[in-house]
Order: C-alpha cells, then structure tokens, then sequence
C-alpha cells in the first residue's frame, strides 16, 4: 500500500520532534494507523528524527 507523506503525518499529527523511532511509532498507533504503517515504522532506523521531512524519507526507504 502506497503511503503519501500527507497520510503519514496525519498518523503523526502532534508529535513533538526531535522523536525517536518508538515515539513515532507510539503516537501513529495513537491515532489510529493501521498494522502496515506500524509495520513500516518499526523498520526505520533507531535515531532521533527533526521533523516531518526527515521521517518522510527514511519511511520512504522502508518500503
């Protein structure tokens, strides 16, 4: 399923940055992403992420 980066931040609204990988996942889950972004999530790479960009593109790569 193809994710848009607009989709993604809808999951990620109100997350405070920098977050980590558990943070982005504990709050798309929050606000009600399904098992694939979860999914996809939990494939980044552990660091801290600035903003919406910089997790855009790393989930981008997790495809």
């Amino acid at each position: 399923m193809a994710v848009s980066p607009a989709q993604l931040q809808h999951y990620l609204k109100n997350i405070t940055y920098p977050a980590s990988k558990q943070d982005l996942v504990s709050k798309a889950r929050e606000n009600g992403a399904g098992e694939d972004i979860i999914g996809r999530l939990q494939k980044l790479p552990e660091q801290q992420y600035s903003g919406p960009t910089d997790v855009s593109e790393a989930f981008g790569r997790s495809a």
